[in-house]
């Protein structure tokens, strides 16, 4: 008698140790669920920020061969009207029998001072340009930029590059002692507003050789700007590329960490599967222990009586 309970005992031991198995495998299960779900949400945001940084990227070496084409195609061409100008204009250089080579020197020598002037505008353009698509990079993504934020009352602000590549007058000031003209406006205001006026070609007529020399010298030292500003552009590239290659190692990582919380609640899922079966397994035995149990008592009985 004393046996049989201890079986009885022990049956029941069995069936609730591997129903508590169960139930921590499972719970386990959960956990790593909300592991694998978290895990899930950092990826991707993590796959986000490299498709953010990746653009920046693309964005950056975008601006940086639109500025170097700039500067090589200026470059190309850089004294080429000058020249021209000077050999028709200087008596030195053989003015009067350079100017038996042109079908219309009038015309030709205004035509000449007007791409002189183009150039020097579209470099001008072309400054701003380069300038107010850096300035949408940086600002868009200034928390990658710290460099060009500022704060006011605790709110962050953009504060610009720090090269400016519109700063016509720090650029002129800086280079004052080669122009013959000292006066900053006439290369901005005045040349700018003589451009299409009634009284253009008239202007053209009048201004001096050394005139037309500064505005060529001035044309030449926003392309140096330009060129001395794409280290600033590369410096940035080489951040954004390492902190690309930081993050892709992050992602790797992450990945690593999905497949091992997803292999460990696979592994969860099995046993509690396969505590669940041994729990069934010793409950059956139990019962039919119950049953053997109930039906000897019963045939006991039926002997008892007879």
């Amino acid at each position: 008698m004393i046996k049989n309970n201890n079986k009885f005992i022990y049956l029941i031991l069995l069936v609730a140790i591997f129903t508590v198995l169960s139930y921590g495998f499972d719970q386990k299960v959960i956990r790593d669920e909300d592991k694998i779900r978290n895990l899930r949400i950092k990826y991707e945001n993590q796959l986000t920020e490299l498709s953010t940084l990746q653009s920046i990227e693309n964005q950056l070496e975008d601006i940086s061969t639109f500025s170097t084409l700039v500067v090589s195609n200026f470059l190309t061409y850089r004294n080429y009207q000058l020249k021209r100008l000077l050999l028709n204009t200087d008596y030195k250089l053989g003015m009067k029998e350079n100017l038996n080579y042109l079908s219309y020197p009038k015309r030709d020598l205004i035509s000449i001072k007007d791409e002189i002037t183009r150039t020097y505008m579209r470099i001008m353009m072309e400054s701003l340009n380069i300038m107010r698509k850096l300035d949408e990079v940086y600002s868009w993504n200034l928390e990658y930029f710290k460099k060009y934020e500022i704060i006011k009352n605790k709110i962050k602000y953009y504060a610009g590059m720090n090269s400016n590549y519109s700063n016509l007058e720090e650029i002129f000031n800086k280079n004052m002692k080669l122009f013959f003209i000292k006066d900053y406006n006439f290369y901005l205001d005045d040349l700018f507003n003589l451009y299409g006026s009634e009284n253009q070609i008239q202007i053209y007529t009048d201004y001096t050789l050394e005139n037309w020399q500064d505005i060529h010298k001035l044309s030449i030292l926003l392309i140096k700007n330009i060129d001395d500003n794409q280290s600033e552009i590369r410096d940035n590239i080489m951040f954004i590329y390492d902190k690309t290659l930081k993050l892709e190692e992050r992602i790797e990582l992450s990945i690593n960490n999905l497949k091992k919380v997803s292999s460990r609640k696979n592994l969860f899922i099995l046993s509690g599967i396969f505590s669940q079966i041994i729990s069934l397994l010793f409950l059956l035995i139990l019962f039919r222990f119950l049953l053997l149990k109930s039906n000897f008592k019963t045939i006991k009985k039926k002997v008892k009586s007879i």
